[in-house]
């Protein structure tokens, strides 16, 4: 073999491997495996909302046991005597005996000792966690305080944070957390709260109860029962929150739905 000739052999050779090289390059980044990748959520973004399908009816079963504990954890529309959990209290005390203690808003530091002691051989425990002007960053915050053990998990938010309902939404991922972290068997389930004037939180309101639908909590619709007694303005102390009327609105609407437990 002459030069002339060795040289084009040697040519096409190098020529060959380089599109040897390209073809191996092609198939190991395939373009529509590719894309399909960049479009799937990861396992880790996919996994973080967990739809628990808890009921009214696991609920109730949940307070109807021998000597269930109720944690509820919200802001101003239910910490106070009169208002519906302290009412709730009082009705599910009637008839099997409760420990009702609330909340030391004003120092933060834990549980007042029994405000509401009704003797009963089914005795229900129920913690009230809620704080005036809280959102769920409140009760988190303070988990290792008002954080309790429980069955039964009410959580009642929605009044307050501004309009932001993304960061309400986080809050109440973080607070759900830590709600089963603690107690992973509990039945946790959310409020739709009363309209405020000219029903200024309808947004923040269908935020809640999309938030709840996705994770799997049954919402008792506060709303609808204030919309269905007729008097409006007449169930409010002041733009938000509800007077005397309007908590007992509230508590027959818990009632309704997850009983007493008797």
């Amino acid at each position: 073999m002459n030069r002339r000739a060795l040289d084009i052999g040697m040519g096409v050779w190098a020529v060959g491997l380089v599109g040897l090289v390209g073809a191996v390059a092609i198939f190991d980044k395939d373009p529509a495996t590719s894309a399909a990748s960049a479009r799937l959520p990861s396992a880790t973004s996919a996994s973080r909302v967990v739809n628990h399908g808890w009921t009214f009816d696991k609920a109730k079963t949940a307070l109807a046991k021998e000597a269930p504990t109720v944690l509820v954890l919200g802001d101003s529309t239910g910490y106070a005597e009169k208002q519906w959990a302290s009412l709730w209290a009082h009705k599910i005390g009637e008839g099997r005996g409760v420990s009702y203690h609330s909340w030391d808003w004003r120092e933060n530091s834990g549980y007042v000792t029994p405000n509401v002691e009704i003797p009963g051989s089914r005795k229900v425990t129920f913690w009230n966690g809620s704080k005036p002007g809280a959102t769920a960053d409140y009760q988190s915050g303070h988990w290792d305080k008002v954080g309790k053990k429980a069955d039964l998990v009410i959580l009642n938010f929605g009044h307050n944070g501004g309009d932001d309902t993304a960061a309400q939404d986080a809050a109440l991922s973080g607070l759900l957390e830590k709600v089963l972290k603690q107690s992973p068997n509990a039945v946790v389930v959310g409020t739709a709260q009363n309209p405020e004037k000219g029903d200024q939180n309808k947004a923040k309101r269908e935020a809640v109860k999309a938030w709840d639908d996705t994770h799997g909590l049954p919402t008792i619709d506060v709303n609808a029962a204030f919309v269905a007694d007729g008097r409006g303005d007449k169930l409010r102390r002041d733009d938000v929150h509800p007077n005397d009327d309007g908590s007992q609105v509230w508590e027959a609407a818990v009632v309704k739905v997850l009983g007493t437990g008797s």
